[in-house]
């Protein structure tokens, strides 16, 4: 009981001292395709359970090797529900039509590993050797403080400039213990299949490979899936990442991979990641001053909103973008995977500017009362599920395709002759331009990641309004066959590993061991802790307790 209560005492505030003295003790875990279990291995054999010092995935008491194969299903193999947008999707993905490739997505993630570690409790990592995000002791079994996301424009001067060497840094360092697949379908020879590469590119391969397909609307005449698709009632776009429930519970734990392996990679347990609000007008032109700007959009001289441009200042004005071939990648089904080693280019913006854009949007960015208009939906999402404007689940207006105050509208051209919203979330994108505006490559350009942070904020933002008993249901709860595959509650999230279900990350951000400045005061964090004997007793008996046994 005494240990409890000092959990709940450390647990209502942010103490520094005491959250680094933890990170000596405890250790956090995270992974994505470890060398470990591909590179290193003479022959690729589809299995990640580990042998380590304790045994297979950590021994007995922190996890098991299991095989998914018999879990992981597409229930459209059999023909049944046939012409739904789950299971033309499923059917895209079982055979890439021009060369009958499995797509390495499919039932994920058991075309790349079909057995992995299961790791029990709180334990975690993809060896079970870690904790869970937001645990840590021997046992896994402390619920640690949570780091603070703070707005970008807050930080002082020296924590900007750590930031930016910070993104820097992880361009130009091998993720030594991580690779990604380069072919598909992988194959038992792992340096045919496998490639290791910076830890940012590893962050950017990870959202080109869940939402690649996006680009399937914008292919030539000519090509393979164009063919394909003129074939069907409607051309299915595998998106694991957008336009469905999914938006945002993919988003959060890749936001949460993303700070995770930052923290690994500066030794530091205390970090987060920082966010951007971009409805506050008074502090806008602060991010463009630390990020830079083009010579487009509202920045060019003399004015110019037609061609996009690399920024001509600030720190990005050499980073290169992978992956940005995507038509070339997706339409011809040569090779589905993006070679990020491959043919790099320039990011580039156009903020405030139309080029790129195939049609009218106002050059402002989203403000607080259409963010409050959305914060009033109370349903996390709701049929049809997708980016429909009736849709009004707050999902779909956060994600920006419903219309939330009345004004001059924000439309641009749908591949089916119609119009879609582009509000909130895509308006920023569209706002920002350039390699923003394209989704697949979107994640190199470092803005996407101070954006998407500020997304995640609001979705906890919406969940702070509701009490535990009332927490709105991630929508839809069952299988559902109007959403695309990966959409589902109970479904893998693509590409993470380890493997988080939609259900996983729909869930307060404590639990998952972080929360927001702006939430000081609310359910996420309760104050500055007042230091005092009380907190003093309880780090001494959490620190105590560790070395007991």
């Amino acid at each position: 009981a005494e240990s409890n209560s000092c959990i709940a005492f450390l647990g209502g505030g942010y103490f520094k001292m005491f959250w680094v003295v933890l990170a000596v003790v405890f250790s956090l875990s995270y992974g994505q395709l470890p060398r470990e279990c591909t590179l290193d291995k003479a022959v690729f054999d589809f299995e990640c359970c580990p042998n380590t010092a304790s045994g297979i995935c950590g021994g007995p008491t922190r996890g098991s090797c299991v095989n998914l194969t018999e879990s992981v299903l597409d229930p459209c193999e059999d023909g049944s529900n046939a012409n739904t947008t789950y299971c033309d999707a499923q059917a895209l993905l079982r055979s890439r039509p021009g060369t009958n490739r499995t797509d390495f997505r499919y039932k994920w993630p058991t075309q790349i590993f079909q057995s992995v570690c299961v790791c029990n409790g709180n334990y975690g990592d993809y060896n079970c050797m870690g904790c869970k995000r937001g645990y840590g002791g021997a046992d896994c079994s402390v619920q640690l403080p949570p780091v603070v996301r703070r707005n970008i424009l807050s930080l002082s001067d020296e924590e900007q400039d750590a930031l930016l060497q910070l993104a820097l840094d992880t361009k130009s360092t091998t993720a030594s213990g991580y690779t990604v697949p380069i072919i598909e379908p992988v194959t038992t020879n792992p340096s045919e299949s496998f490639v290791q590469i910076s830890l940012f590119d590893i962050f950017v391969s990870f959202h080109f490979s869940a939402v690649r397909d996006q680009e399937i609307n914008n292919c030539d005449i000519d090509s393979v899936i164009y063919n394909f698709c003129n074939d069907q009632t409607r051309c299915p776009v595998p998106n694991f990442g957008h336009e469905g429930p999914g938006f945002l519970t993919w988003h959060r734990a890749y936001m949460l991979y993303v700070e995770t392996e930052l923290q690994r990679f500066l030794n530091d347990s205390t970090f987060a990641l920082p966010y951007w609000d971009w409805t506050d007008e008074s502090a806008r032109d602060g991010i463009w001053d630390l990020i830079g700007t083009s010579n487009c959009g509202i920045f060019s001289d003399p004015p110019d909103n037609t061609t996009v441009q690399a920024p001509i200042n600030g720190p990005f004005s050499e980073w290169d973008a992978i992956c940005t071939n995507t038509k070339e990648i997706v339409c011809n089904a040569a090779n589905q995977v993006c070679n990020p080693t491959a043919n790099p280019t320039r990011i580039q913006r156009c903020i405030g500017g139309t080029a790129g854009v195939q049609c009218r949007v106002e050059s402002a960015l989203p403000n607080r009362e259409e963010v409050d208009e959305a914060l009033k939906e109370q349903m996390y999402d709701v049929e049809p599920y997708g980016r429909e404007e009736e849709n009004n689940g707050f999902r779909n207006a956060l994600e920006g395709f419903e219309f939330l105050i009345d004004r001059d509208r924000d439309v641009c051209p749908d591949f089916e002759g119609g119009f879609r919203v582009t509000e909130l979330h895509n308006r920023v994108h569209i706002y920002i331009g350039g390699t923003m505006l394209d989704v697949p490559q979107a994640s190199n350009d470092p803005m996407f990641f101070l954006h998407h942070c500020n997304i995640d904020r609001l979705y906890e933002e919406w969940l702070d309004q509701f009490s535990d008993e009332n927490l709105p249901s991630y929508q839809p709860e069952t299988l559902h066959y109007d959403v695309n595959p990966g959409h589902n509650k109970d479904e893998y999230l693509v590409p993470i590993f380890p493997l988080y279900t939609n259900g996983d990350m729909h869930a307060r951000a404590t639990s998952l061991g972080y929360t927001y400045t702006s939430r000081v005061g609310g359910r996420g964090l309760h104050g500055e802790l007042q230091m005092g004997m009380m907190g003093l007793l309880c780090i001494v008996i959490m620190l105590m307790s560790q070395f007991i046994y």
